[in-house]
């Protein structure tokens, strides 16, 4: 029996309740959740406009509230990668928000977003083009990392400055005793 919860969210993809939540919100009666496993996706139909649908990669397994979809791709036909870059770009997102039906809340049901058509060259070509997007994006992360650590490093480096834990050495300029000068009407 899978017990693990999951929920999707549209900014990290599958994430653990607890996380998301400050309380438990699954029913403690799990039997009629949806199990989904690690490659396929998941999506809840009321959130889907907003991004909430992801591939599970970060467990073997989970399971998620009935109210989710749960599919795999036909992997004879799609890139899983291809695919997940497509759910991200703007053509997708386009696409579902004219598929989603409703009032007050827009839902795309599974047959409505089944019925997208996604561009789909051969499967070479898309394995090529998730290839070079899966680098580009491993790259645009590390460069992330960089850059909070020289921020970080930025912030250390100017409170031993401020704090006058460290000096640099300053120059006397007797001439001009103040940075400030008042602007004339």
């Amino acid at each position: 029996m899978v017990s693990r919860v999951l929920s999707v969210t549209n900014s990290r993809g599958f994430v653990l309740p607890e996380e998301q939540f400050e309380r438990r919100v699954a029913s403690d009666d799990l039997s009629n959740y949806k199990i989904v496993r690690r490659g396929q996706y998941a999506y809840n139909p009321s959130r889907i406009n907003v991004g909430s649908i992801a591939r599970l990669d970060d467990w073997d397994e989970g399971v998620l509230s009935p109210m989710y979809v749960v599919f795999a791709l036909d992997t004879s036909r799609v890139d899983s990668d291809y695919f997940l870059h497509w759910l991200d770009s703007h053509e997708a997102r386009e696409r579902l928000k004219k598929s989603a039906q409703g009032s007050v809340r827009e839902t795309v049901s599974f047959s409505e977003f089944a019925s997208i058509h996604i561009p789909l060259p051969n499967l070479a070509t898309q394995t090529s083009i998730a290839r070079y997007l899966n680098a580009l994006r491993e790259e645009i992360a590390l460069l992330s990392r960089s850059l909070d650590a020289l921020k970080r490093q930025k912030r250390g480096l100017m409170q031993k400055l401020l704090t006058r834990k460290w000096r640099m050495p300053v120059e006397d300029d007797a001439a001009s005793p103040t940075i400030l000068k008042e602007i004339a009407p």
